[in-house]
């Protein structure tokens, strides 16, 4: 099971709000931290994927944003110490 997942709200082949409402569904992957990594500015996209436990970044960004996110649900995790 992977520790984290990144991914995008606009996909190829599933959208990010479906593959995201997949996994929280997943009694296996449920408890991944997931971050939103998008140029989606939408309001409605960020709480929905706060509805869903799910940190939310809007491209661009800082390197130093998307590092101390993943950094913080890493050691929520206890991954990284």
């Amino acid at each position: 099971m992977p520790a984290l997942i990144l991914m995008d709200i606009d996909m190829l082949v599933l959208n990010g709000k479906e593959l995201l409402t997949m996994l929280r569904i997943d009694e296996e992957m449920k408890g991944v931290k997931i971050v939103i990594y998008t140029t989606s500015k939408l309001t409605s996209d960020n709480h929905f994927a706060k509805s869903l436990n799910a940190g939310f970044i809007t491209k661009p960004h800082y390197v130093n944003e998307l590092h101390n996110l993943i950094q913080k649900l890493l050691i929520e995790s206890r991954l990284v110490r």
